[in-house]
């Protein structure tokens, strides 16, 4: 969630869903920032989160991951540009999962953001059996 009226968004999707736990626990909610994460999680505690660290975030890492684990949160989103090696595996060593964003058509960025232990890529044009050679 990267606009606002936050609150009134995850009350919609919740309506929608008729409170369902069973189909919410399903979602990853992705909040743009700690403040952005306490406002939605103040409305309804999703069972799985994940917040972007951005560019502030790289020489501080370990508050972010601090905050991830105090929170709950299973992921940090880094920019693909971001997920340096040093930070993706502090992040893996926390036992929390690293997103990298948004790859587009590169094959080989894809696969060397694996190899730093990246554990999802969001990717636009790139097949999984063109990252794996399968």
């Amino acid at each position: 969630l990267h606009k606002d009226n936050y609150e009134k968004k995850i009350e919609l999707l919740v309506e929608e869903m008729e409170n369902d736990e069973s189909l919410l626990d399903r979602l990853l909610i992705q909040a743009q920032g700690r403040p952005i994460y306490r406002k939605i999680n103040g409305v309804h505690h999703f069972l799985n989160n994940q917040v972007i660290a951005g560019e502030s975030w790289m020489d501080k890492m370990d508050g972010m991951i601090s905050f991830a684990l105090e929170h709950g949160l299973c992921a940090i989103a880094l920019r693909k540009d971001l997920a340096q090696k040093k930070q993706v595996q502090m992040i893996r060593q926390s036992g929390i999962y690293v997103l990298a964003y948004t790859v587009k058509e590169d094959v080989e960025l894809s696969r060397e953001l694996l190899q730093r232990g990246v554990s999802t890529i969001c990717a636009d044009g790139i097949l999984m059996e063109d990252i794996l050679d399968l």
